[in-house]
């Protein structure tokens, strides 16, 4: 019987025992969904230089015909005179899409590019989580035959943890490496119809994607 009572009485303290001590919650990533814009600089057209466009969340509100917008010449026979889309965001990441309209420039054919080839690299609080890509990517065509957009969904990116959810600085740089037809793109922003920019934590994913590195 004292057997059997000591055994009683020290059930609850094993029980107690073999609970974790301070166990911590599971951190569940916060994706905040976010359409950001690239706007022009000082230069309204630039050729053959690498430019940086800044990005916010203000959508473009006035039209190419009234004089809004910019656009910088890539050629594919030079390195180096790509763009840069930089800006911030906060929250946890999964995936992001790139929005980047173009023109067909100088064609001596007259037609438009049936594809186009990038180098695609990105950079999140200055680790390349993207380190130039050659992706392959067909135009979209806009409501008129240019410009045209090129579109892609960067996935597999593992910034997924609670130190991951803070403000992060973003950049997306993107150069012609190839192109089919041997000649110029013209890259096209702020204004209504060319709203390039960056979509962060999107519901849904390009038809292009591009995995992030490791």
């Amino acid at each position: 019987m004292r057997v059997l009572f000591r055994l009683a009485l020290a059930f609850p303290m094993l029980v107690a025992l073999a609970q974790p001590s301070g166990a911590q919650e599971v951190w569940v990533p916060i994706f905040n969904t976010e359409r950001t814009y690239v706007h022009c600089g000082a230069d309204k057209v630039t050729a053959n230089e690498h430019v940086t466009y800044t990005w916010n969340t203000t959508a473009p509100a006035a039209s190419f015909t009234t004089g809004s917008g910019c656009g910088s010449l890539d050629s594919n026979l030079l390195v180096g005179d790509g763009v840069t889309f930089t800006g911030k965001h906060t929250g946890n990441l999964k995936q992001l899409t790139v929005h980047a309209w173009m023109i067909d420039c100088c064609l001596t054919n007259g037609g438009v590019f049936t594809e186009i080839w990038i180098d695609v690299s990105v950079q999140i609080d200055g680790n390349e989580v993207v380190f130039t890509q050659t992706a392959e990517i067909p135009p979209i065509p806009g409501e008129t035959s240019f410009p045209r957009l090129l579109e892609f969904s960067v996935t597999n990116i593992k910034l997924l943890t609670e130190a991951d959810y803070k403000e992060h600085d973003v950049s997306v740089t993107l150069e012609t490496a190839s192109i089919t037809d041997g000649d110029n793109v013209g890259w096209v922003l702020d204004a209504t119809e060319v709203p390039s920019g960056v979509t962060f934590s999107p519901t849904t994913l390009a038809a292009h994607r591009i995995p992030a590195d490791g």
